[in-house]
């Protein structure tokens, strides 16, 4: 009904034109979408009608009602269509409408609105935006439920566990039980549901080098030291400022695992879990629409999800390398490789050998150089590949009436996760105040 109201509104348009040809070829192009409507054409036949359209016409500038045609039997752009609407973008001429057979199309006429045109183009821009703002949608309602399920979940299981045993929470098995079953058994699957709502494009696997590996591994240390450093500040400022003095909750529960548990936590589930949610599921419904937004995105819902301010910048910055290396290899292994090395070096083996040190400073100091040694590496690195310009991202693949970075960071699904989260992190401060 839709469908034949917009070729009604089409021909209501025929009286404000006054060449003859033109009322001819409305007639025709309404014919034509009447019929392909009605599915009495063939997409061969369709394509001969259009093509005789052309010819019998004299016209070149019908070729956007032709593209729009094609949309009308997708069942797209119908919401677009009014009395008043054009449909020829050709004759816009620097913005302004351009003057057919002697005289100017005026809002009247049934080419122009206002200064305002449509044909498939802008269709198709249409339909790819509602796409893109749906994918993004659902992938940020995906995360919202994601990390609620997950925080009930760790609420019921503590508490649960506190009744039977409260020297259970002590254990570093147990807090990893508390953590990665809520996770990974419980809201994962929550997130799953929603986010298979949107088709994912996979990302085409490519080639990416010994050396470029071996590069973003540096910059990888670059990042973690400076965002360390950048969240250790503000947290020492915030604790200063309120008159707190609280312990870090990363070091709090990883100096309650035993050296095993730490490597299964930090170098084999954290990886794995974290890639396959922020990277592979996220992006390969995003990064088609503009690969600058998807990167951002990832990577700012990763460091949110984290937690705490320690963390929060340097699991930023992280998560964009690990988001552009995706997009780029394709490689969801890759990116499980690197979050383990990285986490493997400054999670497990660092701390391990702070602590083989004791109180000698100058062991601690050589573990220290060594550490920005790296970051020290990562810095040059990091520095010629921007030079190099050998830092490449895509736009969208499709044609979109609105940007993907708006659409991503203004879609209140991301604003409620990113307010969710960031009351989390606070709540670090507030509950210890309280």
């Amino acid at each position: 009904m839709k469908k034949n109201m917009a070729i009604i509104n089409v021909s209501k348009n025929l009286g404000s034109c006054v060449n003859p040809i033109e009322i001819f070829y409305f007639w025709s192009i309404i014919h034509t979408a009447h019929c392909v409507l009605n599915k009495k054409y063939s997409n061969g036949k369709l394509q001969n009608c259009v093509k005789a359209i052309e010819i019998f016409c004299h016209m070149r500038y019908n070729i956007n009602i032709i593209k729009w045609i094609v949309c009308v039997k997708e069942g797209v752009f119908m919401n677009n269509f009014n009395e008043n609407n054009g449909y020829n973008n050709d004759n816009v001429t620097e913005g302004r409408p351009r003057e057919n057979n002697g005289e100017k199309l005026t809002a009247n006429n049934a080419f122009h609105n206002g200064g305002r045109f449509f044909g498939g183009d802008n269709a198709l821009s249409v339909e790819n935006s509602d796409n893109l703002h749906k994918s993004y949608t659902m992938v940020g309602l995906g995360l919202c439920v994601f990390f609620a399920l997950m925080f009930i979940s760790q609420l019921i299981m503590s508490f649960a566990t506190m009744l039977f045993s409260p020297l259970l929470l002590e254990e570093g098995w147990v807090l990893l039980y508390l953590t990665d079953i809520p996770i990974y058994g419980v809201a994962l699957w929550a997130f799953l549901f929603f986010i298979s709502k949107v088709k994912a494009q996979k990302i085409e696997k490519k080639p990416f080098g010994i050396m470029n590996s071996i590069s973003v591994f540096f910059i990888a240390c670059f990042f973690m030291m400076t965002g360390a450093v950048i969240g250790n500040i503000i947290d020492m400022v915030l604790q200063g400022i309120l008159g707190l003095e609280l312990e870090d909750s990363l070091n709090a529960t990883a100096n309650t695992m035993s050296l095993p548990i730490q490597v299964l936590f930090f170098v084999i589930i954290a990886p794995f879990g974290e890639e396959f949610v922020f990277r592979k599921l996220i992006l390969d419904r995003i990064a088609p629409y503009g690969e600058g937004a998807a990167i951002l995105y990832s990577g700012l819902t990763f460091a949110l999800f984290h937690g705490n301010f320690n963390q929060l910048f340097y699991a930023f910055a992280v998560g964009i390398l690990l988001a552009y290396i995706y997009v780029k290899t394709g490689s969801y292994l890759r990116c499980v490789l690197l979050h383990g090395i990285v986490n493997a070096i400054f999670g497990v083996i660092a701390p391990l050998l702070f602590e083989l040190c004791g109180d000698n400073t100058i062991l601690q100091t050589v573990v220290s150089l060594g550490e920005w040694a790296l970051c020290f590496i990562g810095i040059v690195v990091f520095i010629v590949f921007l030079a190099c310009r050998k830092v490449k991202i895509e736009k969208s693949q499709y044609s979109l009436a609105k940007s993907a970075l708006s659409c991503a960071f203004s879609n209140p699904t991301f604003i409620i996760y990113a307010v969710i989260l960031g009351l989390t992190v606070l709540s670090n401060y507030f509950s210890a105040i309280a």
